[in-house]
């Protein structure tokens, strides 16, 4: 009688049903920042892969002109063709600082989020710009002057 009890039951209880609910809940919101921080390296590689360009065409018009181009004018001069970012405002934006190794020679902006930088040195910066996106979710973790 007592084993025919326990053989008739079938199904979960509501109990266990809620606790395997709260379980998930749990993991799904440890599991969701971390992707949206992966999600953000990745768009923030694209602004990185421009601003490579942008150095190595600084160089070279450096190289043979005495110094960094700058403003629009500069950006046309220089020997790069950037025709689309999916993550990123164009166009981009070159100067000729004063301490190019201080500061960034050429700039790029997330939309609606943060500017990335490069120095003279290849070092990538980043400046907070809005609320959508943080720099410490892209992964950058230099400040720009």
């Amino acid at each position: 009688m007592i084993f025919q009890k326990f053989n008739n039951r079938g199904g979960f209880t509501l109990t266990e049903i809620i606790v395997t609910v709260i379980i998930v809940g749990i993991l799904a919101s440890v599991a969701l920042p971390r992707f949206t921080g992966v999600f953000e390296r990745v768009r923030a590689a694209e602004g990185v892969q421009i601003l490579t360009a942008l150095l190595g065409a600084q160089k070279v018009f450096e190289a043979e002109n005495g110094s960094y181009a700058s403003g629009a004018a500069g950006l046309a001069a220089l020997d790069v063709e950037i025709d689309r970012a999916k993550n990123f405002n164009l166009p981009p934006t070159v100067s000729n600082p004063a301490d190019p190794v201080a500061n960034p020679i050429a700039t790029i902006t997330r939309t609606g989020a943060y500017i990335l930088g490069i120095n003279e040195e290849g070092r990538i910066c980043c400046k907070n710009s809005g609320a959508a996106f943080t720099c410490a979710q892209a992964g950058i973790t230099v400040a720009c002057p």
